[in-house]
């Protein structure tokens, strides 16, 4: 029932669609054809069967109709494309029409939602933060570092162990991950833990960190309301360290009590 509902949107907007303008769902344009990505050759009584024929292949990304003809030329093409329609040629009585559907047919996975993305020019799935790909199916890394050593934990489980700060290592964590967290250790000297993942958390005062080791504290059932907020001790750069490759910029390094040798930092992500 839903996707015949979006069925029928897309095609109304098909047909409301004016020269050179952009509706819900399409781009359309007159007297325009794209050659040289023609899939499929049929035979339509008007523009809305030729769409609907389009709507109907999930790779069909766009449709060159000639209403003299009845010609209706399904096309297959990154949307890219026809960004800076160098590739449509003048042809007068065709209709051109980019299908601007994307995710609305497909959907997206782990609760990620299908919106218009306007510098792709079509619906794409905004994913939640544990999730990224396409359609929101991929895991994501993280590239952590501590001066002097760290275990990293992805829910509990631990994903490995680094003890050179200079050299950060990435660790690849389930996508399905609730709660980030690392144990640190200082041998003396400048201590921090920085990091960043590749869907966009950084090491911040956002942050919670503890000095005393609890039961279970980088479990995601852990109650942390009574932990404090991460310090932050430097800005990823400043300080006693150098720039690390693979850490984000905006990352900056944290720690517990600076009077404690150990940290124990953790990061709920919704």
């Amino acid at each position: 029932m839903i996707s015949s509902l979006i069925f029928c949107f897309i095609v109304g907007a098909v047909l409301a669609a004016e020269e050179d303008s952009r509706s819900a769902y399409t781009k359309t344009q007159e007297n325009k054809r794209l050659h040289g990505y023609v899939v499929k050759k049929i035979d339509s009584t008007d523009e809305m069967s030729c769409s609907q024929a389009c709507l109907r292949h999930s790779w069909c990304t766009s449709s060159n109709f000639k209403e003299s003809s009845g010609n209706c030329e399904l096309n297959k093409h990154e949307f890219s494309t026809t960004d800076d329609n160098t590739k449509l040629t003048d042809n007068p009585g065709t209709t051109f029409s980019k299908f601007l559907k994307g995710c609305l047919m497909a959907g997206c996975l782990n609760g990620g939602s299908c919106l218009f993305d306007e510098g792709k020019d079509a619906f794409a799935c905004s994913c939640s933060p544990q999730w990224r790909g396409e359609k929101c199916e991929m895991d994501f890394t993280a590239t952590f570092t501590c001066d002097d050593k760290m275990e990293m934990f992805a829910d509990g489980q631990s994903l490995g162990t680094d003890s050179n700060w200079t050299n950060p290592t990435t660790y690849l964590v389930p996508g399905n991950t609730r709660v980030l967290s690392v144990a640190g250790e200082s041998i003396g000297g400048p201590l921090g833990i920085l990091g960043s993942t590749s869907n966009g958390q950084v090491t911040n005062e956002t942050w919670k960190c503890s000095s005393v080791l609890s039961s279970g504290w980088n479990s995601p059932d852990f109650d942390d309301q009574s932990w404090p907020l991460a310090k932050v001790l430097a800005k990823h750069g400043e300080g006693s360290w150098k720039t690390l490759k693979g850490i984000a910029m905006t990352a900056k390094w944290i720690w517990g009590d600076t009077n404690s040798n150990t940290a124990y930092c953790r990061l709920s992500i919704k």
